[in-house]
């Protein structure tokens, strides 16, 4: 099935909302249900994932010390970066911990490269180049913006925007790092993931 962006002013009239119309070419371009007479629409993130536009990146600790701190770093600092990232991030923890989002962080080592996968296997484009990701950045020269905290309960997994559906606009220039902090007795195991597109 063929999909295409109908355009936001036909998800507007119908009051549709963080969607795209569907255009379906094996029905002869038909895009309204034939019972019901509904647009027939997918949301946003399923629409990139189809389109071979989404990308996820994941990282995990097996065992944070209590009392420690573990790093994921997005770099959008090299001058070849020419694309907004949008992305959504999470965290699972296995104790209670404290969640933050930091934009410019400084490191004396940026840590282990993480690669993002796109989300749609059957395609082979890949995020723009100068886009990096790390895993476990470490010795931390300079405190950037804090922009996002949380306390996290154990045995859950806690999204670092508010509302469902919303996105981070990360700057094009700048570096945006994920910190979390465990506050049990104990060690803990920690998973952060990141699912994100270029615009």
């Amino acid at each position: 099935m063929k999909k295409i962006l109908l355009g936001l002013a036909i998800a507007t009239i119908f009051g549709v909302a963080n969607c795209f119309a569907v255009y379906d070419s094996s029905f002869g371009g038909q895009h309204f249900d034939e019972e019901t007479d509904g647009l027939v629409t997918t949301n946003s993130p399923a629409y990139m994932v189809h389109q071979g536009d989404m990308f996820v990146v994941s990282a995990s600790t097996q065992a944070l010390a209590t009392g420690t701190s573990c790093q994921f770093l997005v770099d959008l600092t090299s001058k070849t970066v020419t694309h907004q990232l949008h992305a959504v991030f999470s965290v699972a923890v296995g104790s209670n911990a404290f969640v933050e989002l930091y934009e410019d962080n400084v490191y004396t080592s940026s840590g282990a490269v993480v690669t993002p996968r796109n989300m749609n296997r059957y395609y082979i484009q890949t995020l723009d180049a100068g886009i990096k990701m790390y895993a476990s950045p470490t010795s931390i020269k300079t405190t950037g913006t804090l922009i996002f905290s949380s306390f996290v309960p154990a045995g859950t997994v806690k999204p670092l925007q508010l509302n469902t559906g919303s996105e981070w606009v990360l700057h094009i220039g700048h570096s945006y790092t994920v910190v979390v902090t465990n506050l049990s007795a104990g060690s803990m195991m920690v998973s952060g993931h990141m699912e994100c597109y270029e615009k």
